[in-house]
């Protein structure tokens, strides 16, 4: 493990260049060169990111995202078709339509591809005949070409009614060296267009969908056109949605749009939405000129508007209903050459996206939108993903497989940080009941200029450090280490890795990187510490260059500053939090776009009260993406029976704000009526002196909110860490084995990370 983590780090240096700027692709300014990363920042994807997000990405996925690098208009096709009529025979196009009776073969898009402005960076291939062999002379066809990486998903033909599927489908997916050398190019199907309608309750297509999910294969489906001709109702999609959540599903051409005279039709858009209400839907933003096919008939031209106010209303209702993660841009070539050109449409489709990313009307913003639908969700949509779910609202880990196959989660900045999360999710494996801490301290008084603790306080005023201890002076002598804590007497606690969290102002000062550099210093080769979360003053005019020089490029010690800081703690040596000012609100955003963390504490009543809950609540509202931890129990007090009314009131209005988790730590700072720590006091060690606490924070924030910590050592001044958790694992004995695991392990690890917004 050590030594896998140890590399996890030295890849995070050599790909800094790459991922390291994930964190900084969000300026409304559509001439910054692309940064692969990028999650939800619209509200209709449900925080679903294309494919599960932009973690677990295989080496391929990542190579196909690099291409966007330094490119400030990136794109990627999604739906090209290759046939050629001149061999034996072909099953489509028919030979009376003398546009697409023609040999359509790799060399011919790759020229036009690279005509385009800006020029079509790769593109995936969609099979478009009923023939099995097909398959192969396609994959054939792509090995031929002297840029065979250009073309680098497929999706082939197969009939989900047929009782051959599954045979077809693994020889489809065997490769062989000699005859199937392509075949990890096959990342979906096509379905359901020249085979029997949808029917996910038919014993062999039940069968076959089964198999369709477990290989983590994505589906294309054409639903189009009305009444008794529709091709695949959206009903029936809908109900394959719902019956096999884990396929991903995208439906080709814009669901059949067609342009009206001011808004789409209301049957479409109520289809639409039913479409967009599944998170496993998606819909390609495609062939926009078949909206001006009034039949829909394809056998021979039509004329079609190429100004994009013509389908203005189209566009509107899609990226309302699926967001920026959900819609993904494809040409359809050929067949697009019957009514205009792929350049046509891409004008059209650059033009709208403009209105979206940089808004002239006040309109919300979306500056990552652009990026994501013309290139970023056909790379992350199209690969396989066993293990696929769509994402819970407030579950921090949405759509995460740490699998060997190419899984994601909701970005996690790039390969390397989901090999990380991943690692350490897996330290769980065998474990019982494998245990994370949130919340511990790291500090040496010994050492000059330490601005807390307090001198007078004989119990913290001592160097904590994690492993070995030298005092540096005779200011402080050594305290208990953190190692001999979590396994007092020789027996361990079963804590498998550790959150330092920072409890000194000193790097307010923008000149330097102080404690953070020192903490790592402290925790560097040591496997327990996963991660740090630095102190920083938001309120602060040099925030910015302070973030950078605290939480970006390798310390004096070659640590990874990006790898290990995930989060920031604010709020505690600095001004009261005001997402209205001017400088607060810049330095907020920045957070924002870097998908870091925020540790605040909220505790206290009245005039004394440290970030008011409301406060919070503000800040959380102005900042939806910025995932925000309250620690210490957001400040409970024991009482008789129920917590204090205006606790729980308090309680209700942070947890209705799904960025807003908890901290289920310092159990006993309840028991502090003063919340004076400069001296010991006693504390309950009983569980069920605190359980009406612990039901109410679980009540309101559930088993994916709610992360254990133990705040050592602070926790020294009225117990130990063992005590603590006897007390967590008393409680959680009444959950289940699944709610244990996330509150006291899974979710801190899924939390402390970077996930962009």
């Amino acid at each position: 493990m050590s030594d896998y983590l140890r590399s996890v780090g030295a890849v995070a240096i050599l790909l800094g260049g790459l991922f390291g700027a994930i964190t900084l692709s969000c300026s409304t300014n559509d001439q910054t060169p692309f940064k692969p990363g990028g999650g939800s920042s619209s509200g209709a994807s449900s925080g679903s990111a294309a494919g599960g997000g932009d973690a677990g990405l295989s080496a391929s996925t990542t190579a196909l995202l690099a291409k966007g690098m330094g490119k400030t208009k990136p794109i990627t096709d999604t739906h090209v078709h290759l046939f050629q009529p001149s061999r034996s025979g072909v099953a489509w196009p028919a030979t009376t339509n003398a546009t697409l009776y023609k040999d359509y073969l790799p060399g011919d898009y790759l020229t036009m591809a690279a005509a385009t402005t800006p020029p079509i960076l790769g593109s995936g291939i969609v099979e478009a005949s009923p023939w099995n062999d097909d398959t192969q002379w396609v994959l054939g066809q792509v090995d031929k070409t002297t840029n065979k990486d250009f073309f680098p998903w497929y999706v082939a033909q197969l009939d989900i009614s047929s009782a051959d599927f599954i045979t077809n489908l693994t020889s489809y997916l065997k490769v062989d060296p000699m005859t199937n050398p392509d075949a990890d190019k096959i990342v979906g199907l096509r379905v359901y267009l020249w085979s029997g309608s949808i029917n996910p309750t038919d014993p062999i297509q039940k069968a076959n969908l089964t198999e369709v999910q477990n290989r983590g294969l994505t589906l294309d489906v054409i639903s189009r056109g009305t009444g008794a001709t529709e091709l695949n109702p959206k009903a029936q999609v809908v109900a394959l949605a719902t019956a096999f959540p884990g396929i991903r599903i995208i439906i080709d051409h814009m669901a059949g749009a067609k342009i009206p005279m001011a808004m789409p039709p209301a049957n479409w858009v109520a289809d639409v939405k039913s479409l967009a209400a599944l998170p496993n839907i998606y819909i390609k933003w495609s062939a926009f000129f078949d909206a001006a096919n009034a039949t829909g008939d394809e056998s021979k031209p039509w004329t079609a508007p190429k100004d994009m106010a013509s389908y203005k209303g189209i566009f509107d209702e899609l990226f309302t209903d699926f967001g920026e993660d959900r819609l993904i841009w494809g040409s359809n070539y050929p067949v697009v050459l019957l009514a205009g050109t792929i350049q046509e449409e891409l004008t059209i489709a650059e033009a709208y996206l403009a209105t979206k990313t940089a808004p002239v009307d006040g309109g919300t913003a979306y500056p990552l939108a652009r990026d994501k639908i013309m290139f970023k969700n056909a790379i992350l949509f199209y690969r396989r993903v066993p293990g696929w779910t769509p994402p819970a609202a407030g579950d921090a880990g949405a759509g995460l497989a740490c699998a060997a196959s190419d899984a994601g989660a909701a970005g996690d900045g790039g390969a390397t940080g989901l090999d990380k999360t991943c690692a350490l999710l897996n330290l769980a494996t065998g474990k019982t009941q494998p245990v994370m801490d949130s919340h511990q301290h790291v500090f040496m008084p010994s050492r000059p200029g330490v601005s807390w603790p307090a001198s007078t306080n004989a119990t913290l005023f001592k160097d904590y450090l994690p492993k070995t201890c030298t005092p540096l002076s005779m200011k402080a002598t050594c305290g208990p280490t953190y190692a001999d804590e979590i396994a007092p007497s020789g027996t361990p606690l079963g804590i498998l890795v550790t959150n330092v969290v920072e409890a000194s102002p000193r790097n307010n000062d923008a000149t330097g990187s102080y404690d953070t550099d020192w903490v790592l210093s402290q925790i560097k080769g040591n496997d327990q510490f996963f991660n740090y979360a630095a102190q920083l003053d938001i309120s602060s005019k040099d925030f910015i260059r302070n973030l950078d020089l605290n939480t970006e490029g390798m310390t004096a010690d070659m640590i990874d500053r990006h790898a290990m800081i995930s989060g920031l703690r604010v709020y505690l040596w600095s001004a009261s939090i005001d997402p209205t000012d001017a400088t607060q609100a810049a330095n907020l955003a920045e957070v924002q776009r870097r998908g870091m963390t925020l540790d605040i504490i909220s505790r206290g009543t009245g005039a004394t009260e440290l970030n008011p809950k409301a406060q919070v609540v503000k800040l959380a509202k102005a900042f939806p993406k910025i995932r925000i931890i309250i620690d210490h129990m957001a400040g409970a007090k024991i009482a008789s029976a129920m917590p204090p009314a205006t606790w729980m009131a308090d309680i209700d209005s942070l947890a209705a704000q799904p960025n807003i988790y908890v901290k289920m730590s310092a159990f006993f700072d309840a028991a502090n009526a003063s919340g004076d720590e400069s001296m010991p006091w006693t504390a309950p060690k009983t569980m069920d002196m605190y359980k009406p606490i612990f039901d109410y924070l679980f009540m309101k924030f559930g088993e994916d909110r709610l992360i254990w910590g133990s705040n050592w050592p602070v926790v020294k001044l009225a117990g130990t860490i063992a005590e603590e958790v006897a007390i967590a694992e008393a409680y959680l004995a009444t959950k289940t084995q699944d709610q244990r695991d996330k509150v006291m392990f899974k979710n801190a690890i899924l939390f402390y990370r970077r996930v962009l917004p």
